[in-house]
């Protein structure tokens, strides 16, 4: 019998160390349930926020692409109005150059007309400047033949002097030429 009591006793023994590991075991249980409980809600709330995200990206992705659409049309817009705007431009600058070049050409024909009859004019002064110097030659040989005795001839006098005031006549004449050429050259 006291076998049979030490053999209950340590049964009893085992069985409350059993217990008390089964306490151990029903307490980690425990806190287990807890944990996953945690992790649980955790998983909840994370699924929560994984949807809202989802929403608030779908919607989003929406607004993403409306706004690109829209972008895509302004640009497409813009690269209207730019080539309109090149082509005015284009446009403008050629109508202002055809007007300069019209107005320089123009300057430039009257130029050449004026040429043409400061040429002309010329070639009238060069004649008249030919025949004053023949004239001039003709008194040189005149002064030459001429004698003391003319000298005192008062006709031969009123002559003189009337070649003379031709002569000077004629200088100023060819002074006023001379100038006239030499404007003409310089313009």
């Amino acid at each position: 019998m006291l076998e049979k009591i030490k053999g209950i006793m340590a049964v009893s023994g085992e069985v409350a160390a059993i217990n008390a590991k089964l306490e151990e075991t029903k307490k980690a249980i425990e806190a287990l349930n807890s944990s996953v409980y945690g992790v649980k809600e955790e998983l909840n709330s994370f699924k929560e926020a994984q949807n809202k995200l989802k929403v608030t990206f779908l919607a989003d992705s929406v607004s993403i692409g409306t706004c690109r659409e829209e972008l895509m049309e302004q640009i497409s817009d813009f690269k209207l109005m730019k080539s309109r705007m090149e082509k005015k431009m284009l446009e403008s600058f050629e109508s202002a150059v055809m007007a300069w070049l019209s107005r320089e050409f123009e300057r430039l024909g009257k130029c050449v007309k004026d040429f043409e009859i400061l040429s002309s004019g010329a070639d009238e002064f060069l004649k008249e400047v030919s025949a004053v110097r023949q004239e001039i030659a003709k008194l040189v040989s005149l002064s030459e033949k001429i004698k003391e005795k003319d000298f005192e001839l008062t006709k031969y006098a009123s002559r003189i002097d009337s070649a003379d005031k031709e002569k000077l006549e004629l200088m100023r004449r060819i002074d006023t030429l001379e100038k006239l050429v030499s404007k003409l050259r310089r313009g």
